[in-house]
């Protein structure tokens, strides 16, 4: 008798996450949104490493989608090549199995590196090959890696490197050698403190970003300046070094100080533009490419990647994106993208032509990194069972609204909470934890947060909304009062359900314990906004 499932509970197989309201789309007729642009692809160029059969040169081909790409732009890679452009000593006798693939971008675009293998790039992550890219002076382009054979990755861009020049773009002798620097820096560093290779792409993305910025405004630095600036970074981003291995980040950003690419005035745009987690049109397409299209394969039906455009939709925040993709058959369905502060993406899937249904058709939990799929899961629609409740993250904001209108009547002052945005009941966290403790009218419950229903049972009771006046008795009232904890869900049959606590001490049971409502407004208002139906 479970009824519903939450999109985000299903995507992490259990472990929630919360994706604010705003950024999910809800059933908003088409004539609200606009066409804003579409997408064109640039010319794919590649270059395959020289020991790969013929059956996994096609195999690389493959997983770098790039099996259209004409023999003209496809070059080879041997050892000689890798030791003219990185001098580490390779030879035609050096097996070389990684490969890559280029893909122009537009203005705006960053450089952006998908590894197709990750599995088999065994030393370097994207994010390194991000950073290395551009301070070799790449800009605006899509990079896909993979190896069929397991490969530390440190020669992976050679191919790159190659590839500008194969266009008359070719790229600084100087960077590419500090780009291979930054490389082996980053791989020591991991080594000898066991920081996260994120955090330390990171620092090194705002060191030079903050040098580049610098230089554009001064034409030089001292190297008291780079050093101030690198100690700064590192204490911002609250990471403790010993002198030896801050040194290692100093003597890299001193030479990068001095090389062109950060006097190149646009270097700083292009690490902003690589590193924001504003979505573009672009990257919510190869993101999408990279992750659903290569996970689904075939069962998309014709792809086309033409078929896209841009949706404005009132309310997103910069995490969030909307993309219509016109199926070869005339049919379209709305992608909705949103990114989880898990390291993780929700993708959600709407069908229709005309406008949003109440909930998405599919939703894709994926890997930000790798693009894996975390959780692929269909979402069937119970619409019109439940005696027609539901709920949405239009439906939250009414409920939002409702609350301060309600709290206004009652003297009483509300504000709502999240699994990111919480508050102390008691020394209990509200609501996440007070969730795992649940009782309802003296019944323990499997609880969890949802964020859309009706969905496929899971669960005994889901809780849509949370709200308390705690903060403001705290910031305002005088003296000791006893603060009130809702919480909005459906139980068993799917009914709309209100209940409040007062507990404020550990019960025997250790649960805590909501009743329903005793306040009949409360309670319909509720209900009415549950009920409700799209106009």
């Amino acid at each position: 008798m479970k009824l519903f499932k939450s999109l985000t509970a299903i995507a992490l197989g259990g472990l929630l996450i919360s994706v604010p309201m705003s950024n999910i789309l809800t059933n908003t007729p088409l004539e609200s949104v606009s066409a804003q642009s579409s997408t064109t692809q640039g010319q794919t160029l590649v270059a395959l490493g020289s020991s790969l059969t013929d059956s996994q040169a096609q195999q690389t081909l493959s997983l770098l989608g790039a099996n259209d790409v004409s023999s003209d732009k496809i070059i080879t890679v041997n050892g000689s090549l890798i030791n003219e452009f990185l001098a580490d000593g390779s030879t035609d006798s050096t097996p070389v199995y990684s490969s890559v693939a280029i893909e122009p971008r537009g203005e705006g675009y960053g450089v952006q590196v998908q590894i197709l293998t990750p599995a088999n790039i065994l030393s370097v992550s994207s994010k390194t090959y991000q950073n290395a890219a551009i301070t070799a002076g790449a800009s605006n382009v899509l990079i896909k890696i993979a190896a069929v054979e397991p490969v530390t990755g440190e020669g992976a861009l050679t191919g790159v490197y190659k590839l500008y020049e194969s266009t008359g773009q070719q790229l600084s002798s100087a960077n590419i050698e500090l780009a291979q620097k930054e490389i082996s820096l980053i791989e020591t560093i991991k080594v000898e403190t066991g920081l996260d290779e994120a955090v330390i792409n990171q620092i090194q993305s705002l060191i030079k970003q903050a040098i580049s910025e610098e230089l554009a405004v001064n034409g030089e630095l001292a190297d008291e300046t780079v050093i101030s600036l690198v100690n700064q970074i590192l204490t911002e981003q609250g990471v403790a070094l010993d002198s030896n291995e801050a040194a290692k980040f100093i003597e890299f950003a001193l030479e990068y100080a001095q090389s062109e690419v950060a006097l190149d005035d646009e270097t700083a745009q292009q690490i902003e533009d690589s590193t924001t987690d504003v979505w573009s049109v672009e990257s919510a397409i190869d993101f999408w490419e990279a992750s659903v299209l290569n996970y689904v394969g075939p069962e998309i039906g014709t792809y086309n990647r033409a078929n896209w455009s841009q949706y404005a939709y009132e309310g997103l925040s910069e995490e969030a994106i909307v993309l219509y993709l016109t199926s070869e058959d005339g049919q379209g369905s709305y992608w909705n993208f949103i990114r989880n502060n898990s390291g993780s993406v929700s993708i959600f899937q709407f069908l229709g032509d005309d406008s949003f249904p109440d909930v998405p058709f599919h939703s894709y939990l994926v890997n930000a990194d790798d693009f894996s799929m975390i959780e692929d899961t269909p979402v069937n629609s119970r619409e019109g069972e439940n005696n027609g409740a539901s709920w949405s993250g239009d439906k939250y904001q009414q409920l939002v609204a409702f609350m301060d209108d309600w709290g206004d009547s009652m003297g009483q002052y509300y504000e709502d909470y999240n699994l990111n945005q919480t508050i102390s009941m008691y020394g209990i966290s509200f609501p996440d934890e007070v969730i795992d403790l649940l009782s309802v009218n003296d019944v323990a419950v499997n609880a969890e947060w949802v964020e859309y229903a009706p969905l496929d049972p899971e669960s005994d009771f889901y809780v849509v909304a949370a709200f308390t006046d705690k903060q403001y008795i705290t910031d305002n009232i005088e003296g000791y009062q006893f603060p009130h904890f809702y919480l909005f869900g459906f139980d068993l049959e799917g009914t709309p359900m209100v209940v409040h606590s007062q507990q404020n001490q550990g019960m025997p049971d250790g649960l805590i314990h909501f009743y329903s409502t005793e306040n009949a407004a409360l309670q319909a208002g509720f209900e009415e906004i549950a009920y409700s139906s799209w106009d």
